[in-house]
């Protein structure tokens, strides 16, 4: 994962740290150096949390069964193996070292059409829905969590399918 201050994605944010002010647009791109095109990647969630060991009342929904949660995040683009958005920055509260933001993923078989593998998002913006996760996870698909930090020291990334950034 990976966070720039533009549209276009040419401007990554200088790391160590990475700060940017209440408000901004940060805009994030998700995405997997794969090179099997018979496979796909499918964004289920980006959550922010003031630390990633928070505890889950704290976690604010960002992306949520692969669409948007609020008017403050928009959807760019998704494709094979990269999923692009933007989200306006913000502060928790108790907390003025930054957020944390961390997407769940699933990889799939190109030919799988199952729920979990595909993208439909109806119009209506939602609010921070906790979703059970794990319904209807296909046995060609694979998870993953990358993890990324606005404000803080660091950023780090786990896989737990591979090539995953």
């Amino acid at each position: 994962m990976t966070f720039y201050l533009d549209p276009n994605f040419q401007q990554p944010l200088p790391s160590n740290p990475l700060r940017v002010p209440v408000g901004t647009d940060v805009y994030v791109k998700v995405f997997t150096q794969a090179t099997d095109w018979t496979v796909k990647m499918r964004v289920h969630t980006c959550y922010t949390k003031p630390s990633p060991t928070s505890p889950d009342h704290l976690r604010y929904n960002l992306i949520q069964n692969g669409c948007e949660v609020d008017t403050n995040t928009h959807l760019i683009s998704q494709s094979t193996h990269e999923t692009r958005f933007v989200f306006q920055d913000f502060e928790y509260t108790s907390n003025h070292q930054g957020i944390h933001v961390m997407c769940d993923a699933t990889f799939c078989s190109t030919s799988d059409y199952s729920r979990q593998c595909t993208q439909t998002c109806n119009s209506t913006i939602r609010r921070n829905v906790n979703v059970k996760r794990g319904d209807g996870v296909t046995t060609s698909s694979y998870d993953f969590t990358a993890e990324g930090v606005t404000g803080s020291d660091k950023k780090t990334t786990e896989d737990k399918a591979g090539d995953i950034q």
